[in-house]
């Protein structure tokens, strides 16, 4: 009996590496693969490269580079024209809960119409999405019914945003950046950067004015602008600004028009994290937690279903950061107890200081930046007007030893009763009191 249980699970393992080779060769085979590029500019060549996927280890991850998708003259005309039409809302962004600078002109698959300037930018950039880019995403993200659903562009200046922390994005299947304007000087500004894996370097793709770069909902990605960490002033501070436009591909139309997340997103999420690997954990944890900090869905948070929900995220962030050694579930934990999610989850900056304490220890960069940020004066401030019990173990063993210190009174006191009453024992101190005079 033993023997067959080894052997069935032994030929399920062979199974899913099996399956696994087989989807890593079939990721390279479509990567490389030769395209029909009729439909795009003469000028668009598209180049591609493979990363590890951390949370499927052993499948790669597919990124692209369509070069000079718009020409450098509609590029600067579309730049000028922001310039003097855009408006950039300071809503929080739901990556960090930063103030965005980003303006949406394109949504649920139909444009914004509360101003002109978006339908005409729009009008622009949606015929290359029909004729070159969209036919590209289908075929080299496997993808046949993709289609773009939302679309908005990002400024990133000093002093406004400089940047946002690596992240995924988990509600679109394909993402498409195309760079408007690159930071000054190309390269050492900084810009989109890419990482492997949470613990990886930072690398920066080269894209010039027109580029663009598509990759998958699984890639780690994020933001970084080096140039606005350098004081500067007049024309050196203006070249210090990065306009982007970026598109995400739903898996079809219906899931873009009733705006539900990514259906291949949620899947490798929940099957990384079923598996027990920390990013999976984490990254799971993060995607259930952020639907219910977006204002419209605060009232969802109330319900048996959302607890069980964000308790169960709380818990795997939890696993994560405590027997993985992940830092960045520990600063999410940090951040989900300093501002809870009402009413599902209290705020309790005592646990919350702990996560930020192991995140630093895990050698984590965004502790210390974290600390002297607005969140971390909130934090201290929070840990202020907590109770003395809440600041930790001392307070807790204090009161510990005071009910034990009161509980054997009452014992001892009980005991008195017992032999002879309370009366009794009121007489005899009393007797013997009399004897000493």
């Amino acid at each position: 009996m033993r023997r067959v249980v080894l052997l069935s699970l032994w030929m399920s393992m062979a199974r899913a590496d099996v399956t696994a080779d087989f989807d890593a060769l079939e990721v390279e085979r479509r990567a490389k693969a030769a395209i029909d590029m009729a439909g795009c500019p003469e000028r668009t060549q598209w180049q591609h490269a493979t990363l590890p996927n951390e949370l499927e280890p052993g499948i790669p991850s597919a990124v692209y580079w369509l070069l000079s998708l718009f020409s450098a003259e509609d590029t600067a005309e579309i730049v000028t024209y922001l310039r003097e039409h855009a408006t950039f809302s300071t809503h929080p962004g739901s990556t960090d809960m930063q103030p965005e600078f980003a303006s949406y002109i394109y949504t649920h698959g139909a444009v914004i119409e509360d101003a002109p300037w978006k339908n005409h930018i729009w009008m622009k950039l949606s015929e290359l999405l029909a004729s070159c880019v969209t036919p590209f995403v289908r075929q080299k993200f496997a993808c046949a019914t993709c289609v773009p659903c939302t679309s908005l562009v990002r400024r990133y200046r000093p002093k406004e945003r400089k940047q946002i922390f690596a992240h995924r994005d988990a509600e679109s299947k394909v993402t498409l950046v195309l760079e408007l304007q690159p930071a000054r000087p190309v390269g050492a500004a900084g810009g989109l950067y890419i990482m492997e894996g949470t613990e990886a370097n930072r690398s920066f793709p080269a894209l010039a004015a027109g580029d663009a770069f598509a990759h998958g909902h699984e890639l780690l990605h994020g933001v970084y602008l080096a140039c606005a960490d350098r004081r500067l002033s007049g024309a050196r501070a203006e070249e210090c600004e990065r306009l982007s436009l970026i598109v995400w591909y739903h898996e079809d139309r219906a899931q873009c028009v009733n705006g539900v997340d990514s259906r291949a997103s949620e899947e490798m999420l929940i099957q990384s994290a079923s598996k027990g690997v920390a990013e999976g954990l984490y990254a799971w944890a993060v995607t259930i937690t952020t639907r219910y900090l977006k204002p419209e869905r605060a009232q969802d948070a109330s319900t048996a279903h959302a607890k069980e929900e964000i308790a169960t995220a709380i818990s795997m962030l939890e696993r994560a950061a405590l027997e993985q050694n992940h830092s960045n579930a520990a600063m999410q934990l940090a951040n989900l107890y300093l501002d809870g999610i009402s009413p599902a989850l209290r705020p309790d900056p005592v646990r919350a200081e702990r996560m930020l304490n192991l995140a630093a220890d895990l050698g984590s960069d965004r502790a210390a930046k974290w600390r002297a940020s607005a969140k971390g004066q909130q934090l201290q401030k929070a840990l202020k007007h907590s109770t003395p019990l809440s600041k930790g173990y001392v307070g807790m063993l204090l009161l510990a030893v005071a009910l034990v210190f009161l509980l054997r009174i009452r014992m001892a006191y009980a005991k008195l009763e017992k032999r002879g009453g309370k009366k009794g024992f009121v007489k005899k101190l009393k007797v013997e009191k009399d004897k000493d005079h």
